[in-house]
């Protein structure tokens, strides 16, 4: 799943719902706004994780713009991935320099405690191997160092050729992301925000 984990944290984390072309850009759950930045805290290691914001104005597959997330560690640049507000949610095009198709949408326009959904996409322009992603809506109250928050938690199971990667994110009202674990084999991420720089 070599082309899944370099991205991992993106591909099943930082994404928006979107609501109508006069309403602000992002949902409430994901505020999609250029500039803004999220930093984490990522267990057992010393630098912080962070994601900003900003716009594509360059064509990709369908889509005359999107939205990119610029991930870094520390001071190191480490993915890019792009998205864009459809009519299902928020879709993820492009991770890195790799297609997605069909686009897969991470988090549906209207959710609520208990909805499911089920994506299969492959990534790349050679279209390996089928990859399906199972998704399910839970609600949580969690606290991590930038506060207290109550949460919608989305539940993702990931397959690609039998090997199984599991991430629980929660997303918090006018925040976005605030927490993410991953689990794949035996290597475990954690993730916890530490600020947000809203812009």
């Amino acid at each position: 799943m070599r082309t899944l984990s370099a991205g991992m944290v993106l591909m099943f984390g930082m994404l928006a719902l979107a609501e109508d072309a006069a309403a602000p850009v992002g949902s409430a759950y994901y505020p999609l706004k250029p500039g803004s930045k999220w930093t984490y805290v990522v267990r057992d290691q010393k630098d912080r994780f962070s994601i900003v914001v900003d716009e594509h104005k360059t064509k990709i597959g369908e889509f005359p713009t999107s939205f990119v997330l610029k991930a870094s560690v520390g001071d190191k640049a480490v993915t890019e991935e792009y998205v864009v507000p459809s009519a299902k949610g928020v879709v993820r095009i492009q991770t890195g320099t790799e297609i997605i198709l069909p686009e897969l949408p991470i988090l549906q326009k209207e959710m609520k405690k208990d909805d499911k959904w089920t994506s299969t996409f492959k990534v790349g322009s050679a279209r390996g191997d089928e990859i399906r992603a199972d998704c399910t809506v839970d609600e949580e109250t969690i606290r991590v160092p930038a506060g207290e928050y109550k949460t919608i938690k989305v539940i993702s199971t990931v397959t690609e050729k039998g090997m199984v990667l599991k991430s629980t994110v929660w997303y918090a009202k006018d925040v976005g992301m605030v927490k993410q674990e991953i689990n794949y084999g035996d290597s475990k991420v954690d993730l916890e925000l530490e600020k947000y720089d809203k812009k």
